[in-house]
């Protein structure tokens, strides 16, 4: 049997660990700072066209003095629906920032370099799965701000301060 010595061991962990931590990406490094007011309603969710649903099955295996006994199982569970707005540069890209979305107000400033035009897609996981193209934006002003309502008329977004390309 070999060995993995110690030092080659913290080498791969942090080659694996600068793998799995810098692939995520939150704005522009030296993007102007853009603040996002999100409106969230459940009906926006319900009336998502890109619905996937989800058929799910059990199989229980019991063991006891009387031998072993498999069978199908029927079972009432609960998943909670997480939604994520994502931002990128088509439908469904993540590329530019993901974020996680509460029911109602959510409000959170992301750098974006200007004259980029950013592409948002919200997607829901958990009980609800699917997403819905939110549309789309190109950043200008000195200190934009995007609105985005979702609710059960689907996505409307504006970008402050007028003139500003929506």
């Amino acid at each position: 049997m070999r060995c993995i010595r110690p030092s080659r061991l913290a080498l791969l962990a942090l080659c694996l660990c600068a793998v799995g931590c810098g692939s995520r990406r939150y704005g522009d490094p030296d993007g102007t700072p853009v603040t996002f007011d999100v409106q969230l309603d459940r009906e926006f969710v319900r009336s998502m066209r890109n619905r996937q649903g989800r058929v799910r099955m059990g199989m229980e295996v019991r063991g006891g003095s009387g031998g072993l006994r498999a069978g199908p199982t029927l079972g009432i569970g609960f998943t909670s629906t997480k939604i994520h707005l994502l931002a990128g540069q088509h439908v469904g890209s993540s590329r530019l920032f993901q974020q996680e979305l509460s029911w109602g107000a959510n409000r959170f400033v992301v750098p974006i370099n200007q004259g980029r035009t950013v592409v948002f897609t919200v997607e829901a996981t958990g009980a609800r799965s699917g997403w819905e193209g939110a549309g789309e934006v190109t950043i200008a002003g000195d200190h934009p701000l995007i609105k985005l309502d979702l609710d059960g008329d689907g996505a409307n977004i504006a970008l402050s301060p007028e003139g500003a390309a929506p």
